[in-house]
């Protein structure tokens, strides 16, 4: 029961450590205070805001997912991919659903929310952050939560606790684990003395007997 609840409570430490590291990016970026979102190891964290990429897709996004983007060369980005990227001054996550080429004879990436009836500003390779690649069902408001100092402490002093308790209770029971098998021990060794005391007198009575 104790390795139980200790492999839980390693995965729930695991899951607090990932969500720490998407809320240490976004607390980045605020303190940037610039619309290009920073990353880590090419991999940026966004919160959806708004339902544009709803619908029943194997790849759609809806409101408070937490999704990631990973960093791209453009020239691999294909029809269907799903991108984000900067629009002025906004982050907008929609699917590519035509690459064309401008008058300068320069690339653009024509984009569309699945739940959109319109079609995006065009885009160049320049303003993409990167490909959607994987998210987190409805975890976004709780991640905002963390951004909160006096919630992100109490989380974290809560599961250093609950780690720490784990740990005396494992170190507890394996000391009585301990000191019972030594009690056995001693008891099978005494028991064997009294066995050995009792084989000794009674060899000496079938001496006398002789």
């Amino acid at each position: 029961m104790n390795h139980i609840i200790l492999i839980f409570t390693i995965f729930l430490c695991c899951i607090f450590v990932i969500l720490s590291f998407c809320n240490l990016i976004l607390i980045i970026r605020g303190l940037k205070k610039t619309n290009v979102p920073p990353s880590i190891f090419g991999t940026t964290c966004l919160v959806v805001e708004t339902n544009s990429m709803s619908g029943e897709s194997t790849d759609h996004i809806e409101i408070d997912d937490l999704i990631f983007i990973k960093k791209i060369a453009a020239e691999k980005l294909a029809v269907n991919d799903v991108i984000a990227f900067i629009d002025e001054e906004t982050i907008i996550t929609h699917r590519i659903v035509a690459i064309d080429k401008d008058e300068n004879g320069d690339i653009i990436y024509i984009t569309k929310g699945d739940a959109n009836n319109i079609l995006d500003n065009p885009i160049k390779k320049e303003k993409i952050i990167g490909k959607y690649y994987g998210k987190i069902p409805k975890i976004g408001r709780f991640i905002i939560l963390l951004q909160n100092p006096l919630i992100c402490i109490f989380l974290t002093t809560m599961i250093a606790i609950l780690i720490i308790g784990l740990i005396l209770n494992n170190y507890k029971h394996n000391r009585k684990k301990e000191a019972s098998t030594l009690s056995i021990q001693r008891k099978n060794k005494n028991n064997k003395k009294e066995e050995f005391k009792l084989w000794k007198e009674k060899k000496k009575v079938e001496e006398i007997k002789t």
